[in-house]
């Protein structure tokens, strides 16, 4: 199960983290730091306590945080968060809250029409949740 850790904003990785967030930028490594947006039926503002991750399977924010990224099929990734985006909402009661967007190292990804794919999610490492309003 992951771990969440809440950055405070002067934190030097959170400032790392929101500047790639901005700009879209990649990673120089083989490693690519890509972006995928979910859609959650929950209050994902109360997501530091793992207690509060909801059962609903239509929760991409808790499936991802309980299991990972789909294990058994294709994921797909966005090089920048604007393109990440479009894929955020809120499902159902929580509609019109918060949206989020992980930020994933990636390997083994292939790049089609302006997104990437691998073809199982455990060639993704969950590295950061950001949420925010829109």
């Amino acid at each position: 199960m992951a771990t969440l850790i809440s950055l405070s904003s002067n934190d030097t990785e959170y400032v790392t983290v929101r500047s790639k967030f901005i700009s879209g930028g990649l990673s120089a490594s083989g490693v690519l730091t890509l972006y995928h947006g979910t859609k959650h039926c929950c209050d994902i503002t109360k997501l530091s306590d793992f207690t509060r991750l909801c059962q609903n399977i239509t929760c991409g924010v808790c499936g991802i945080i309980r299991t990972g990224p789909r294990p058994n099929g294709f994921v797909w990734f966005g090089p920048s968060s604007d393109i990440s985006h479009g894929y955020t909402g809120a499902i159902g009661i929580m509609a019109g809250s918060f949206r989020a967007i992980f930020v994933m190292d990636v390997v083994s990804a292939t790049s089609s029409h302006g997104a990437y794919t691998v073809p199982h999610g455990e060639a993704a490492l969950p590295r950061y949740l950001i949420i925010y309003s829109h």
